[in-house]
């Protein structure tokens, strides 16, 4: 049975040679400016006092790199 110590090692080994995992997927599309890529994010409503606002969803995108924001901004 392998000790503590042992163990140890194996598990910092294991760390090491991880790469780590991508926060977000970017969503990517081509136009004629160049290569857009976006990440959304949705916010809900949490608890609306108005009924009309109970399944009221907002998505946002945003960009990943300066590249996109110049296009971006370009278009505004």
């Amino acid at each position: 049975m392998p000790s503590a110590a042992q163990i140890s090692v194996r598990l910092a080994a294991r760390r090491s040679a991880a790469r780590p995992a991508d926060v977000l997927v970017p969503l990517r599309y081509r136009t004629d400016q160049g290569e857009l890529s976006l990440f959304s994010t949705t916010s809900v409503l949490g608890t609306p006092l108005d009924v009309t606002l109970a399944e009221l969803a907002v998505e946002s995108f945003f960009p990943t790199d300066e590249s996109s924001a110049d296009i971006l901004r370009s278009l505004a």
